[in-house]
């Protein structure tokens, strides 16, 4: 009995320091996430629910980034933008067959 109370909190341990991890990484959003997210609410009705094919690409001192946003009703918009300042520049996302 002593030995599976020592495994449970072995068990106990881990997820709490996973649960912490993931508390700190959900509220260590980008800036340029949150103007992402607000922009594909107001603008296309798009509750944002991953990131991915994420870049950041460094052309003449301007840093491009650029990838695709997936919105939890399936749909998908690939962004970009190189001027912080400026909207992202969204494109839907059509199905593809191949």
């Amino acid at each position: 009995m002593i030995r599976h109370t020592g495994r449970l909190k072995q068990h106990i341990i881990i997820f709490a320091c996973a649960t912490a991890l993931l508390a700190v990484q959900t509220q260590a959003e980008e800036v340029w996430e949150a103007e992402l997210r607000v922009q594909l609410m107001d603008k296309m009705s798009c509750e944002l629910t991953l990131i991915s094919n994420l870049k950041a690409e460094d052309n003449e001192g301007q840093v491009l980034l650029k990838g695709r946003a997936h919105c939890a009703d399936g749909r998908a918009f690939d962004f970009a933008r190189r001027d912080p300042t400026a909207e992202f520049n969204l494109t839907s996302c059509e199905v593809q067959t191949c």
